[in-house]
């Protein structure tokens, strides 16, 4: 009996099978988009806006994270989509604390002029410009993942 015949052959490994590195980049965007995606929708819960700018920024991370083996085509895109949305979130996360405090020091002090109004009016009008933009950049990433899982051979 020979024992070169019952044996399984296997073949060689190439000298190429270096894991791809890009891969481990693009699993790390979709996991920011799913956690970015998540805090959004948390914080946007009393706002529809809000909720939905999340929501389509986690299916977007989701869909990125279920895509297979393949890469990600046009990531810089996806990824500047996904900083747009985590910092027009941020930054209206901020604006409405300073918003909210600017209002207790007028309650503070009593009735506003007409010039503090128009301050307030323009904050307001901040924070909804950031919560499209919010909305924006999460729709963004929601498409780039609709193509990358979809769309793409």
């Amino acid at each position: 009996m020979n024992l070169a015949d019952d044996e399984p052959t296997h073949p060689a490994p190439a000298k190429d099978d270096k894991p791809d590195p890009r891969g481990k980049r693009d699993d790390l965007v979709a996991i920011l988009a799913v956690l970015f995606g998540i805090a959004i929708a948390f914080e946007g819960r009393g706002v529809k806006l809000g909720l939905a700018a999340g929501v389509a920024l986690a299916l977007g991370g989701v869909l990125l994270a279920i895509r297979g083996g393949k890469r990600i085509d046009g990531r810089w895109w996806i990824v500047c989509a996904l900083v747009l949305a985590a910092g027009s979130a941020l930054a209206r996360v901020l604006l409405e604390l300073y918003q909210e405090l600017i209002a207790g020091q007028w309650l503070a002090d009593g009735a506003p002029s007409g010039a503090a109004v128009e301050d307030f009016r323009f904050l307001y009008r901040m924070v909804s410009g950031l919560r499209i933009a919010t909305l924006a950049g999460s729709m963004t990433v929601l498409l780039g993942g609709v193509a990358s899982r979809f769309l793409r051979k």
